[in-house]
Order: C-alpha cells, then structure tokens, then sequence
C-alpha cells in the first residue's frame, strides 16, 4: 500500500515537471493581457489549467500559473523630441566668468586628462553661486558655441580696423576675452599661455631621476601655479580696465551734459534779473513819461 501511494506521487511529480518544461519549451501561452494605457509598467500573465493531473490520491484537480511581472517601460514609438532648455543670456554669462575664474585648474593634470573633470567643476560651481542646473556635457555643448561666436567678432575686426561695434557691448568683450584667453579644439579646452602641467597629487613619478630631486621638482611646481595665478590676476585686472574706460566714458558725457544744463539756467537767471533792475525800470518810466509830456 504504501509502494503505490510512493508511485502516485512520484507519477504526480513527473507530470508537474512536464507541465513547467513545456511551458518554456513550447511556448505555450493561453492568456496574455498587457495595460497599454500605462506606460511605466506592464504585467503578462501565462496561465494553464490542467484538470487531468493528478497531484495526490485524492484525485483533486490543481491549477497552475506562472506570473511574470515587468516594471520597465514599455517601448514607445511616439515621433515627439525631447526638447532641451534654452541657454539664457544670464546663464551664458555665469559659464563664461567660471570658465574664466577656473581657467587655473586647466594647469593640473588632474582636470586637463580627463578634461571631463573640469567640466564638471564648471557644472558645480554653477549651481553653487548661480543656481544653474547645467551638467558637464552642457556645459561644454555651449561653451563651443560661444566660441565660435568669439571667433566671428575677431574675425569681423581683423577685416575692419575702425570696427569699434565690441566697445558697445559687454558681452562680446567677454566673448572677446575667451578668444584671448584659451584655444578650443577638437572639443579640447587649453591656455594660450599654457605653462608647464603640474599635478597636485602626491603620486610617485616612475622616472628614477625627477624622484632623486624631490626638492626641483617642488619648486617647479610653484613657480608653475605662481605663473598660473599672476596670469588669472592679469586676466581680472584687464576686465576691471575695461569697466573703468567704460564708467569714464560714461562720466564725461554725463558732465558735459550737466555743463550744458548749468550754462542755460545761469541764461535764465540773468534774464530774469535784467528785467528785474530797479534802475532798468526807473529809466523806461522816465522815456515813457517823457514821451506823454511831449504829446500833450
């Protein structure tokens, strides 16, 4: 008796174990619903009924179903673009003054290979100082095309030598600083004046004889960063120049102007006063008497 009750359940097992091999080798799906109104989630349903098999001696039916649930997104061929934010011209301003006040770091190696990192400290002081969110990728996209830009307004006043149209505008001073400053290409950002690169890591240098001279090569290293910083002091102090010509210019139109009103109400003062002169009024009331006498 117990043999055969063994026998059952070894017969059940084996036919449940058919039923999952076919499953997957036989692909056989007999209901599948997916929610295409929901784009982040979908589920697909496999379900079988088989009535036949039998599980125990008891000859109860048993119902299986295999429940596959799929949190990623459906695929989705919708011909809408994703559209990126538009630069501003107060977010092009911050890019290219942290491009300018970081244009140190491009003398470490650290932020030179790979030059993502530097890019990624210009995403990160945006969004500290100005509250720009800007990654490094887009921060470089725009940098490349205000330089292109940068380079249309040299090449215009290469071609004219009376062109003064940068003196009327802040921006394309700033442009033309960029232009002076760095070199851009094949997407690589460098110093015109580009010093020697230094590294601010403590890593060990392969090279037997830079390791003997530990104390050169720490000298070396400051005069590179005192170069580097007399260089973003000069860059400062020509921007600072530029301001100061500008708040000149706009003093002395300012005091001429201020000349020109004073001179016309010293005009009206002594207009005023002129008819005002007791002995003015005394002399034309004698003519106009003088006058009256005469007719009579």
């Amino acid at each position: 008796m117990t043999d055969g009750v063994k026998n059952d359940q070894d017969s059940g097992n084996e036919t449940l174990e058919n039923y999952l091999d076919g499953i997957f080798s036989n692909g056989l799906v007999e209901n599948e619903e997916v929610d295409n109104k929901q784009g982040d989630t979908g589920k697909v349903e496999l379900t079988r009924h088989n009535s036949s098999s039998s599980v125990s001696s008891s000859g109860s039916s048993s119902t299986y179903s295999i429940e596959i649930s799929r949190t990623s997104p459906l695929i989705s061929f919708s011909s809408g673009k994703k559209t990126r934010n538009k630069w501003k011209a107060s977010e092009d301003f911050a890019l290219l003054g942290m491009v300018l006040n970081y244009s140190h770091l491009l003398t470490f190696v650290e932020y030179f290979k790979p030059m993502k990192k530097f890019w990624i400290k210009i995403s990160q002081a945006l969004n500290e100082q100005y509250g720009f969110e800007r990654n490094a990728r887009q921060c470089h996209d725009r940098f490349k095309v205000l330089y292109a830009k940068a380079l249309k307004i040299q090449d215009d006043i290469d071609e004219d030598d009376t062109y003064s149209g940068t003196l009327n505008s802040e921006s394309k001073q700033l442009l033309l600083q960029i232009r002076n400053t760095f070199t851009f290409c094949k997407g690589n950002i460098t110093l015109k004046s580009q010093p020697t690169l230094a590294s601010t890591s403590n890593s060990t240098n392969d090279n037997p004889d830079l390791r003997s001279q530990p104390h050169d090569q720490t000298t070396e290293t400051e005069r590179n960063e005192r170069e580097t910083m007399h260089s973003y002091i000069f860059h400062v102090l020509s921007n600072l120049q530029e301001q100061i010509d500008l708040l000149r210019n706009h003093l002395r139109a300012t005091d001429r102007k201020t000349q020109e009103l004073a001179t016309t109400l010293q005009d009206l003062i002594s207009a005023t006063q002129y008819q005002d002169d007791p002995h003015i009024i005394y002399t034309n009331n004698r003519s106009n008497n003088h006058d009256d006498s005469s007719r009579n």
